[in-house]
């Protein structure tokens, strides 16, 4: 009954912590995280709307006005 433990730390710590564990959780990160990115790559992707197939090019007075043209949908303080 000299107090100490019949177990060291180290050894306790050496055991949780195996090479095994570590690829095993290391695994289980990046399939989530491919899984994380392709589900909102995909909601992206499902999120953007087809251009119709008769869809005109805009008019040279369209793209000179371009950068005039309102964006949102708050009134334009110039006015």
């Amino acid at each position: 009954m000299s107090g100490e433990h019949d177990v060291s730390e180290g050894s306790i710590v050496a055991s949780i912590l195996t090479l095994r564990w570590v690829i095993k959780r290391a695994a289980i990160g990046f399939s989530i995280l491919f899984c994380s990115v392709a589900v909102a790559a995909w909601l992206m992707h499902a999120g953007i709307q087809p251009e119709p197939a008769n869809a005109k090019a805009p008019s040279p007075a369209f793209a000179k006005n371009q950068a005039a043209a309102p964006t949102g949908s708050l009134p334009d303080p110039r006015r």
